[in-house]
């Protein structure tokens, strides 16, 4: 991992090196002339001394061409290798490659190196790895370190390189009679062996400066695996004598438990003169993964952070604390408005006190919709002084973080921002996500930041030759625990100071096939990331590419080994997963473009979603699949595959299609309306158990678990009068609950997905009937939630923090309401937009920090029991119990991230979110965060599992409540188009029954209107199908009516008015006479008790309103 600190305002050249991801570039600054930026990566750990190891000429090769070229050229570490940073893979004729950090082979710079690795789907396939970005200078030559034997299917190894035209150059060197090892690759930029990729049309087909990207590449001898191991990119450039000083210290992300891990500072002189550095640093645990806002090295400590923030549009405040409040995703903006009305807004920012604010930064959201900003100040917030010498600065398509200079220090209590285009109207303004505002540094202490036990540190200084780098060894001397740790770094320099941080990780224990979590799997895709699954603790992986479209481009055909041009080769992915313990869970739809019922005239727009023209494609298909891959032989003359293989077990179930309920035309997964699926489900389910009866059949997992989805499978009935639910082993739900905390959710933004809002039924209610749902009506058979998660980017983002704590507190409360099996989604991703940011590891492998808290809640299961959820008297705290071998163990955490356990347990076992273990003396006053810690080996056992009974009492009375809820007499009506019903869960499900605007009264019906209504109506951004639509009522309008058995019941009707004004609503009919209920726009809904007798009930109203539903509920006894 690369982190820096830089010391001026210009890009350092380390950084340009690396072409990376600069997450602390905001902490610089030195000198004017100086640029000193810090990447840290291999942690020094325990008590390690610095000393020279390596200099740059020992890095080149002594037989290498280049090496004469050394002492009248700048010697640059491009890329150390230590970590995947900056690095991603491409891929010709080959799967994406995958890239990995290990520390053998034994590096040659540092304390790991990078491997490579993919699948070549022929001879002469390519592998192609992005390692540096823009160089500085004029580069002559590179050189890298790769290492290769007999497994790694190389034949060849070089470099691509995107010169100043945009053209891309390539040196390649056999490895014929190479017999394996490591081997110094050097290209000479200027030299006549860098030709021309491949034909580039207007190219010159020659090398032109810069470099914008440096690519290492290799070709395969044969189809099959491929890797690369490669370590220490350097290069020899120019000398400039201008040029910054500059220094790194490079890392991987995660250490092994057994490994004593050694780093480098690696320091680089362009100067015709030796320089001399002095670092001090120091390692804490991070239990908490807290991330300090270290000062800017050159501007100071933000003073805007934390302080009173608001938005102001047309004199309305629209948003307060966006701008201090370090949230990500908590930007304002304008509604869209097409007129472009809207020509300034402002923000406000309040420090306080008197300050002179020298420097602003902002981080801007959405910069296509951002324009000028100008700034004020005040003293009283009422009266505001232009900045001087200032003109608007235009932020438009400025992404990410922009600094902004003021030419003098401004003296002010409120700092204010102006939106505008110069008096043009826009037809949005999205606001900057933080604006931070600095002082300068003379009040700055510079003491490292305290996150937890300090556990390593130390400090040198060396000389660094000129034109050189040095590497500066450290040598940990021991290991750490599994656990997060923070190291920080403070470096000085003729007398000035600078500082960064670093997060990094140490490994999980290895766990045996036996200890593998068969309750939790995740969702997969990629052979080369199985291992890293596996030790994270999963025993089940569910293949996202098990799809019919990849093995079938005709009738009766189905490729196992890889189908052009997609390539994927199942027998291998599942071959491995089962070699490495972990079962097999596939899930089979997509149609391939011979077989979907896509209308012509789109074009094949989206054709995988529409079911097969010939369902009996579809389940040849399923059926050949569980044929090979269950457990029962087949006859060669059954089998389509080349070699005839059955039985191989490698995969123990199988959903049929996936997300059958989303079913919109333009996305959706299945095109075709649920009754359609349940019809093509039934005979699926079948070929797939002709195939292997043992194979676990599920349906395709539903997007959301509300019942009043999920009780279709016992509703739907077929001719001899089963359901769907009488046929399948086990149901696959999925749910998400966006960026809100899954105790607080009140919204599955799967199936609900324009909103993170808070409304409905709370995610564990929700998990808790479907449970009690199943053993209704699939008793003993098992719920798998197929995939849930939570993103890191898109519009639905959380914190890497809140990533790692909602993953295992929402799989808590999954397993402790009776889920058998939760499967995250996903194995990979960090990008920027939704359901790309999910993964447990990095796009290129790496693991996140929820991959640790993940492998730590499994360490913590494994071999258990049932888990419980036991009661506290803060509403905020959240436990859950389970036992081990008669011994219990208590997760615990708080949703507001603070908050005492008050749990006299005596002595324990402490072991944090990310797997560091320690003994406490007593539990009583330990104080919670929003990140799980755990409770084990207690003194007073005694104490948990009293609460355990207890938390079963109360189970068991909540079922017992609601099935006594369940026999309550109701009268549901959803008023509007029968497309939008809902259903209404009272001890049960229970369907709203539709009523139209032309639904009359009747004695026989037992409910209508005594007349024809105006029309019906649909507000279709409202979610819930009850609210959504309705009738529309005007005037003098007729009453709705409806038969009821005697009683006393609870009346609720939403009736939304037309306009602006209240409306009136008479319920009548019932013993108590007319009641006359009030509604508005902003609350639509009101309510009544009604004690029935032998008349009907009508609701009536004479205003402009919508009637939405009503519906009456039996009070009980």
């Amino acid at each position: 991992m690369i982190l820096s600190l830089e010391m001026d305002t210009r890009i350092s050249r380390c950084n340009q090196h690396y072409g990376a991801k600069n997450m602390y570039l905001r902490n610089c600054c030195v000198s004017k002339r100086r640029t000193l930026q810090f990447v840290f990566a291999s942690i020094l750990l325990g008590m390690g001394m610095l000393t020279a190891s390596t200099h740059a000429q020992e890095l080149i090769a002594q037989t290498a061409a280049m090496h004469r070229h050394v002492k009248h050229s700048q010697t640059l570490l491009v890329h150390p290798m230590d970590s995947t940073d900056g690095m991603y893979g491409g891929a010709w004729k080959m799967a994406k490659v995958a890239l990995q950090s290990q520390a053998t082979p034994t590096p040659k710079l540092g304390s790991s190196v990078v491997k490579m690795s993919s699948r070549a789907w022929s001879s002469g396939a390519k592998g192609d790895v992005h390692v540096a970005g823009n160089q500085p200078g004029e580069p002559t030559h590179l050189g890298v370190w790769v290492y290769v034997d007999d497994a790694s299917n190389v034949a060849s190894v070089g470099y691509q390189i995107y010169d100043g035209e945009g053209e891309a150059l390539m040196y390649k060197t056999e490895l014929d009679g190479f017999v394996g090892g490591w081997k110094f690759i050097e290209a000479d930029l200027l030299g006549s062996n860098m030709r021309p990729a491949w034909k580039q049309k207007d190219k010159n087909g020659k090398f032109d400066y810069p470099v914008k990207s440096i690519n290492i590449i290799w070709f395969t001898k044969a189809e099959g695996p491929t890797q690369l191991i490669t370590d220490a990119l350097v290069s020899l450039s120019k000398p400039q004598d201008d040029s910054s000083l500059s220094a790194i210290t490079t890392m991987p992300v995660t250490f092994e438990l057994d490994q004593s891990a050694m780093g480098q500072l690696v320091v680089t002189n362009p100067q015709p003169t030796s320089v001399n550095v002095k670092v001090d640093w120091v390692i804490q645990a991070n239990g908490d993964y807290q991330i300090p806002t270290l000062p800017d090295n050159r501007h100071g400590s933000d003073i805007a952070k934390g302080c009173p923030s608001w938005t102001l549009l047309d004199g309305e405040r629209i948003g307060e604390n966006t701008l201090t409040d370090d949230a990500r995703n908590s930007h304002v903006e304008t509604p869209y408005d097409k007129a472009a009305k809207f020509k300034e807004a402002f923000q406000v920012i309040d420090l306080g006190e008197k300050r002179n604010v020298t420097h602003v930064r902002f981080v801007n959201s959405d910069a296509k919709w951002i324009w000028h900003v100008s700034f004020s100040g005040s003293m009283d917030g009422k009266t505001w002084t232009d900045f001087p010498d200032m003109q608007p600065v235009d932020m438009y398509r400025k992404w990410g973080s922009k600094d902004v200079a003021i030419p003098s220090p401004q003296s002010l209590r409120y700092f204010r921002i102006r939106h505008h285009k110069k008096g043009e109207g826009v037809q949005k303004i999205a606001m900057p996500v933080s604006v931070m505002l600095f002082d300068g540094t003379a009040d700055e202490t510079w003491q490292f930041p305290t996150v937890g036990q300090t556990l390593a540190s130390g400090s040198t200084e060396q000389s660094v030759p000129a034109r050189a780098f040095a590497s500066l060894a450290c040598d940990a001397k021991k290991a750490l625990k599994s656990g997060s740790y923070r190291f920080f770094a403070r470096l000085m320099l003729d007398g000035k100071v600078s500082m960064n941080q670093q997060q990094f990780f140490v490994m999980p224990s290895k766990l045996t096939d036996e200890q593998l979590e068969p309750r939790i799997g995740i969702n997969t895709n990629n052979t080369a990331f199985l291992e890293l699954n596996r030790r994270m603790g999963v025993k089940w992986v569910r293949f996202e590419n098990l799809k019919w479209r990849l093995m079938s481009k005709a009738p009766k055909q189905v490729v196992f080994k890889g189908l052009a041009p997609w390539n994927v080769n199942h027998d291998e992915y599942f071959g491995t997963a089962k070699s490495l313990g972990m079962n097999g869970l596939g899930y089979l739809f997509m149609s391939p473009r011979y077989a979907s019922t896509c209308p012509p005239e789109l074009n094949f727009k989206h054709d995988a979603a529409y079911p097969p023209k010939d369902p009996e494609d579809y389940y040849f298909y399923v059926n050949q699949v569980v044929a090979r891959y269950g457990t029962v032989k087949h006859s060669p003359s059954d089998l389509v595959s080349e070699d005839k293989q059955s039985a191989m077990n490698l995969v123990q179930a199988y959903e049929i299609w996936n997300e059958p309920n989303l079913n919109d035309p333009s996305w959706g997964h299945w095109i075709g309306t649920l009754d359609q699926y349940y019809e093509f489900m039934r005979p699926a389910i079948d070929a797939g158990h002709r195939a292997d009866p043992k194979a676990l059949m599920f349906n395709g997992g539903y997007a959301g678990i509300e019942l009043g989805l999920i009780n279709t499978l016992a509703t739907y009935t077929y001719k001899d009068g089963t359901h769907p639910c009488d046929h399948l082993d086990g149901l696959s739900v999925h749910t998400y609950t966006g960026a809100i905390a899954p105790e607080l959710s009140k919204v599955d933004t799967n199936l609900h997905r324009g909103s993170n809002a808070v409304s409905g039924t709370p995610h564990l209610e929700n998990l808790m009937r479907l449970d009690d749902w199943r053993n209704v009506h699939m008793k003993g058979k098992p719920i798998w939630m197929t995939e849930t998660g939570y993103d890191t980017g898109g519009k639905r983002a959380v914190s890497m923090l809140n990533h790692a704590a909602y993953t295992v507190r929402n799989t808590l409360m999954m397993l402790g309401a009776g889920i058998e099996q939760v499967m995250i989604y996903r194995e990979a991703g960090d990008g920027n937009s939704l359901y790309a940011a999910s993964g447990m590891l990095t796009s290129q492998g790496q693991p996140r920090a929820a991959f640790f808290t993940l492998a730590t809640l499994i360490r913590q299961i494994t071999g258990s029991g049932a888990l419980y959820k036991l009661h506290h008297d803060n509403e905020d705290i959240w436990l859950y119990a389970w036992t081990r071998d008669g011994k219990p163990t208590l997760a615990a955490w708080s949703t507001s991230d603070k908050g005492t356990l008050n749990l006299n347990l005596g002595q324990a076992t402490m072991t944090d979110a990310f797997g560091f273990e320690q003994s406490v003396s007593q539990t009583h006053d330990i104080q919670l965060r929003g990140l799980p810690i755990y409770l084990s080996e207690v003194q007073h056992p005694e104490v948990l599992l009293k609460a355990i009974e207890q938390s079963k009492q109360w189970t068991a009375r909540w079922t017992a409540d609601r099935h006594a809820q369940g026999k309550l007499r109701t009268y549901l009506f959803d008023m509007g188009d029968d497309k939008f019903v809902e259903s209404f869960d009272l001890g049960m499900t229970r369907p709203y029954t539709p009523v139209g605007f032309d639904a009359l009264y009747s004695s026989g019906k037992g409910y209508g209107f005594t007349d024809k209504a105006k029309k019906n109506g649909d507000i279709r951004w409202i979610n819930n199908k009850a609210s959504r639509d309705g009738v529309m009522m005007e005037g003098n309008a007729p009453a709705f009516k409806f038969d009821a058995e005697p009683g006393v019941y609870q009346l609720q009707l939403r009736c939304l008015p037309r306009g602006g004004a209240d409306a009136k609503v008479v319920v009548d009919g019932g013993r108590e006479g007319p009641i006359e209920l009030t509604v508005s726009r902003k609350e639509p809904t009101a309510s009544t008790t009604v004690t029935v007798g032998s008349k009907p009930i009508t609701v009536q109203t004479r205003d402009w309103v919508m009637l939405n539903y009503v519906h009456m509920v039996e009070v009980q006894e």
